[in-house]
């Protein structure tokens, strides 16, 4: 199939199926500024900026005043926002030259391209991927100064079986048997690779494998052994400075008040509720920012429902302050045959 054909089919498909492990989870904070909230929700605190993908058919990353929720610039180039700088160097999967999937380093200020770096990825593993649930790109960044570490890898989808010859010959009823899928086409070995790349040029470089970092992702909400006076379950901030924890509520409305807590001196320090146990969150200047996912919200006496969205809250009130619709970033698994 040639490549224009199918990119802009596989440019969609990643809106499904692409995991984006949180750049956070492989190395000890090295630039508390900048952290993945979750998937695809890359922060720069020290900018007061959040870049995220809008939930549309026409995949675009927009950057986000922190503190207002302000749509700052929007680059529809940029597909998957990764990682980001220190010195505000935003890594993203993206299409290069129009039709190749590749890096884009973005000027985080502005969303304008400072360089562009195509994967290599095998246009067999394109194609396979093309149709909307079936295989699996992985990818994943972070960055150390100003070269940034980039793991990919493709998984192909499970081919279906089909019956030896001369099985329905002897079946009653045979004919009403409907006929089985052929075995689709598979990649011997799954295609993937480390790659160093240059945020300035794009300049890629091959990592030995051996000597590339540990990208085992963590888990959605990991329990810490953190303040263990606060009883139940406990969860760290996505940047590692704040604690969340929740209490059962009764005759309310929701299920759970949500308390936060400073990590180091254990200092209650707002909260909210909540009907769900558990939400990425970071704190910032009286504001929580969280991650919810699709829900239905009471307005005027009726359930509306709303989608997945970042909001940010006071945290002396529990008030909305504001909302951004996102897009899914997380792998979820194939659909059902």
């Amino acid at each position: 199939m040639p490549q224009a054909n199918w990119f802009p089919r596989f440019r969609l498909f990643l809106l499904g199926v692409l995991c984006v492990v949180p750049s956070s989870s492989l190395f000890a904070q090295e630039q508390p500024g900048q952290f993945v909230l979750t998937p695809g929700v890359v922060v720069d605190r020290s900018a007061n900026r959040i870049f995220v993908v809008e939930p549309s058919d026409a995949l675009a990353t927009v950057a986000l005043q922190s503190n207002t929720g302000e749509v700052l610039w929007k680059n529809e180039s940029a597909t998957r926002p990764l990682s980001i700088s220190a010195g505000h160097s935003l890594m993203s999967l993206g299409s290069v030259d129009a039709n190749r999937l590749g890096v884009l380093v973005l000027d985080g200020d502005t969303g304008k391209v400072r360089a562009e770096s195509p994967l290599n990825i095998p246009p067999e593993a394109a194609t396979l991927a093309a149709p909307l649930g079936e295989g699996r790109l992985d990818a994943t960044a972070v960055i150390r100064g100003q070269r940034g570490l980039l793991r990919w890898n493709y998984t192909p989808p499970v081919t279906k079986q089909g019956l030896p010859p001369g099985t329905l010959s002897g079946l009653p009823n045979a004919e009403l048997i409907p006929e089985v899928a052929q075995p689709q086409p598979a990649l011997n070995d799954n295609p993937g690779g480390f790659v160093e790349i240059d945020l300035e040029t794009g300049e890629q470089s091959v990592v030995d494998p051996a000597a590339a970092p540990n990208f085992a992702p963590a888990n959605d909400a990991p329990e810490q052994p953190l303040l263990p006076e606060i009883p139940g379950p406990k969860y760290l901030s996505a940047d590692g400075r704040h604690v969340m924890a929740r209490e059962r509520t009764k005759g309310e409305s929701h299920r759970f008040m949500m308390l936060v807590f400073d990590k180091q001196s254990g200092e209650a320090i707002g909260k909210f509720p909540s009907n769900v146990s558990y939400v990425p969150f970071y704190v910032d200047e009286g504001r929580i920012v969280l991650q919810k996912e699709e829900f239905a919200e009471a307005i005027d006496g009726q359930l509306v429902k709303q989608p997945r969205q970042l909001q940010a809250l006071d945290l002396n009130s529990g008030e909305v302050i504001w909302r951004q619709p996102i897009a899914e970033m997380k792998f979820r698994g194939p659909p059902p045959p």
